[in-house]
């Protein structure tokens, strides 16, 4: 198993500032693979699934 080279406190309070959706759209810019969940529920009742 290769180790993940953790994530520098500098970098990591820059990516908090940068709103979630924006991060999301860059990494799939990269060719990351997608953060849907397939069969996902809402956490709550009343919240709407997201189908992408």
């Amino acid at each position: 198993m290769t180790e993940i080279t953790p994530i520098a406190d500098e970098t990591l309070e820059v990516l908090k500032k940068i709103p979630t959706q924006t991060l999301i759209d860059g990494l799939w810019v990269k060719g990351w693979p997608s953060t849907y969940v397939k069969r996902a529920k809402p956490l709550q009742l009343g919240l709407v699934k997201c189908w992408l």
